[in-house]
């Protein structure tokens, strides 16, 4: 108890109080699982956070075997409500913690889920595509709501996989009724980042958990490639977000996750589409209307243009993301009570 209350710097707290709904997000969230390593030898996969974010739920947790779900595909984020559920597909580095302060805004009415990347088998050679994370997502999903109309939704690239699982539930009869991207960029050779896949691995991982590295980027650079992942790991060490013991097997495991990603979106000839888009853009990024003519150009239809303050990190991280929840939930009301009428 006394470890949660240092990483949610409060005096005191209940074992039957929500690490989330204390003030935990990924950062912390990650921080939590790393100390739980290091003081009970014990892995608990980043997800079961989710569903068992009390002590008393954790503590029943490191008691017992382990919930082997926890480390699957389709994530309860927030199971309560009797709204349509949405869900929500993870971004290039395939975790679906960037999502907990959106679920956690957005409020009980509706079940909230996430998608979230399978770790790549390093001895296969097979190698899974965004139509074929498409296809399996679409499988999960089913698990839950067998028919549609699907909400769906996805932060940068999950919201071109969400795109992805719009056209092929179109083509199995099945409508999507919201398909939201935030801040998504169609596929475009001219959008090919030619830096090296370990630096963009870092530079993504420390925006997503809002870990300041930027001084380290003229360092890092001028590092070869294997001081650079020493580099990497010792600081995320430093952060708390990997254990010494396991950094390895964990870092890699991540940067694997990030490279298939990258990859399927590199590859991805995504096909037009008629689908109605409603586009949550970063009130910092540049020319939002061009983004949003963009994708009139694949999908055929009008796109809703909404801004949500920051740039395209901070408009999922507080205090950002309460905006971004107002903006979503209002626009699943206004869907809603059009469909009622």
């Amino acid at each position: 108890m006394r470890r949660a209350r240092d990483l949610l710097k409060l005096d005191q707290v209940g074992i039957h109080e929500s690490f989330f709904e204390l003030g935990g997000h990924s950062l912390l969230a990650v921080r939590l699982r790393t100390t739980i390593r290091k003081e009970f030898d014990r892995d608990v996969p980043l997800v079961a956070l989710f569903d068992k974010s009390t002590i008393a739920q954790l503590g029943e947790f490191l008691d017992g075997a382990g919930d082997k779900s926890s480390a699957g595909i389709l994530v309860c984020i927030q199971p309560e409500g009797r709204g349509t559920p949405l869900f929500c597909v993870h971004p290039v580095g395939g975790n679906v913690l960037c999502y907990a302060d959106l679920a956690r805004e957005m409020g009980k009415d509706r079940p909230f889920y996430g998608l979230q990347s399978p770790v790549p088998d390093p001895e296969s050679r097979e190698f899974l595509d965004i139509a074929g994370m498409a296809a399996v997502y679409i499988e999960e999903i089913r698990k839950v709501q067998p028919a549609g109309p699907y909400l769906l939704g996805g932060w940068s690239m999950g919201g071109l996989i969400a795109f992805e699982m719009a056209r092929q539930l179109a083509g199995q009869g099945e409508a999507t009724e919201l398909l939201a991207m935030i801040d998504t960029h169609p596929p475009s050779a001219a959008r090919k980042v030619d830096a090296p896949m370990l630096a963009r691995f870092a530079a993504d991982i420390g925006r997503v958990l809002g870990i300041e590295l930027r001084g380290l980027a003229k360092q890092f650079l001028e590092l070869g490639e294997q001081e650079q992942w020493r580099l990497l790991m010792e600081t995320l060490i430093q952060q708390g977000v990997l254990e010494r013991k396991t950094a390895q097997r964990q870092l890699t495991d991540m940067f694997n996750v990030f490279t298939q990603n990258s990859l399927a979106f590199e590859s991805y000839s995504m096909p037009k589409m008629p689908q109605r888009v409603t586009l949550f853009r970063a009130s910092q990024a540049e020319a939002p209307e061009q983004l949003a003519s963009e994708w009139e150009e694949w999908t055929g239809q009008k796109v809703e243009l909404l801004m949500a303050p920051g740039d395209h990190y901070s408009m999922m991280q507080k205090p950002n993301v309460s905006r971004l929840a107002d903006l979503l939930k209002s626009h699943l009301e206004k869907q809603e009570a059009a469909r009622a009428r």
